[in-house]
């Protein structure tokens, strides 16, 4: 498998920047994950800050279900729709 970009989440502009947060399928040690990172703009480039979380293939399943919970949570109380 090689790596391999999943999408952006975000385009945000704060104060005087813009982020995103990445998600791909990245090897590291030779064992491949899911990398969430967030990434910022300065002027036209985009370089990935160290605020980010990886993910080992074996932790998906348990992540997803939290994530999930989460946005049923947030739904509730009406903070996403």
């Amino acid at each position: 498998m090689q790596d391999m970009e999943l999408g952006s989440i975000g385009g945000e502009k704060t104060n005087s920047y813009t982020h995103s947060v990445k998600v791909d399928i990245r090897e590291w040690n030779g064992e491949f994950g899911v990398d969430l990172r967030r990434w910022q703009k300065f002027g036209t480039e985009w370089k990935p800050t160290k605020k980010g979380i990886r993910l080992r293939a074996n932790e998906i399943s348990q992540a997803i279900t939290f994530l999930e919970r989460a946005e049923a949570e947030l739904k509730k109380e009406g903070i996403v729709k």
